[in-house]
């Protein structure tokens, strides 16, 4: 299992059928990182009147495969969002060392793991 779930409960993850790989012209740069999973997922702007910056959304949708074939189960990351709801970082590709911006609200709901937050607009990568 990728550090990406480490947080997870096993149960709480389980494999659907493999995803078609994203396209080829991907605007990020996917490192290539020989023990994590990296994912992709396209950004499409919803709310163009948003402060430049401002993201929201969900990190993980319960019940639906994602690229990997993971299927994210109803409650998986509440134990994890008890302990540590105030130091949830906001990486870019799950990198520790490339902090990118700041969680202001990360909680389960009905349909996933919804996030609110906003880069550090004069980071470089």
């Amino acid at each position: 299992m990728s550090r990406l779930f480490a947080l997870l409960p096993s149960r709480a993850i389980t494999r659907a059928p493999p995803l078609p790989p994203p396209p080829e012209s991907s605007p990020l740069p996917t490192p290539s990182l020989p023990d994590l999973e990296t994912k992709f997922v396209p950004l499409t702007p919803t709310n163009p009147s948003a402060a430049p910056g401002h993201v929201e959304g969900y990190a993980a949708i319960f019940g639906e495969p994602d690229r990997s074939g993971d299927i994210i189960a109803p409650g998986a990351f509440s134990e994890s969002l008890t302990r540590r709801a105030t130091s949830i970082k906001f990486l870019w590709q799950h990198d520790a060392a490339r902090p990118i911006g700041i969680w202001d609200e990360v909680a389960e709901d009905k349909r996933g793991l919804r996030v609110k937050g906003r880069l550090l607009t004069g980071i470089r990568l």
